[in-house]
């Protein structure tokens, strides 16, 4: 009986003495998918109250919370435990790794040569260019001349420890091979005025009646008018009053003649 009446009185003892004393902060986390954690609460003390700081903003009163993380970078993550004789905080750094969003610009060097700048995301460790005309570049922004004339598409692949992705745009290329007597021999093209502001002309002096396609694009390849004729007329007038300042290029191409390319410039 006494010792029984001892057994009681420990016990009795033991769970008064933890009811005396605040909890112990301490918690524990894995990585689920990029950007998507999983917290575990592993703190000492009974405690009865959570409140999770994320660092990014965000929190969460749950024992056991999941939370995703919308942009890359360092957080720091704080539990604060509570019961009825106290509290404690706990925190942690965590680093966020999210995979890239592929994105480049480009500037056009010449009529045929092209710097590409990766613009991407979520700081990415590794790019693949593809040219499209069968050469690529590991080099984080490239430059890259074509040997053909033509429209190319180009892609970036652009990757870290997270993941990878995928961004492609077009440009267009001129290459200019033509000998003095090929030049003496094609039919003129012409635009005026250069600059312009509001209005280009196009004349097609001995290229008209046949047909032709006419394209104009900006200094990054975009394409920003595109007119077909089965015979090319005298004159055509485009307008250009809502464009951007800046480089274009204006390209024909001829039924029997090929590719004609007239750079000209837009100002406000």
């Amino acid at each position: 009986m006494k010792s029984i009446q001892l057994l009681l009185l420990f016990i009795s003892l033991t769970s008064t003495a933890a009811a005396q004393y605040a909890p112990t902060a301490d918690f524990d986390y894995d990585e689920e998918d990029p950007g998507e954690f999983e917290f575990t609460d592993e703190s000492s003390g009974d405690p009865d109250e959570w409140d999770w700081d994320f660092g990014d903003g965000n929190d969460s009163s749950d024992q056991d919370p999941d939370h995703t993380y919308e942009e890359a970078g360092e957080y720091e993550v704080c539990l604060t435990v509570e019961n009825e004789n106290g509290d404690d905080t706990h925190c942690e750094d965590i680093e966020v790794v999210l995979p890239p969003g592929a994105d480049f610009d480009v500037d056009r060097l010449s009529d045929n040569a092209f710097r590409f700048e990766d613009e991407s995301t979520n700081e990415p460790t590794d790019w693949e260019w593809d040219f499209g005309d069968g050469n690529t570049s590991d080099d984080q922004d490239p430059t890259h001349s074509y040997e053909s004339a033509g429209f190319f598409e180009v892609c970036l692949e652009a990757s870290n420890d997270a993941g990878s992705d995928e961004y492609c745009d077009n440009v267009e290329a001129v290459v200019v091979n033509a000998t003095e007597a090929d030049l003496a021999d094609s039919p003129r093209v012409f635009l005026f005025p250069s600059p312009a502001v509001d209005i280009v002309d196009i004349d097609f002096r001995a290229a008209q009646s046949q047909p032709a396609q006419l394209f104009i694009h900006n200094s990054v390849g975009q394409q920003m008018y595109s007119k077909a004729f089965a015979q090319a007329p005298d004159h055509y007038r485009v307008t250009v009053a809502d464009w951007p300042a800046g480089q274009y290029y204006l390209s024909v191409v001829l039924d029997r003649r090929g590719l004609i390319h007239v750079p000209f410039q837009i100002i406000q």
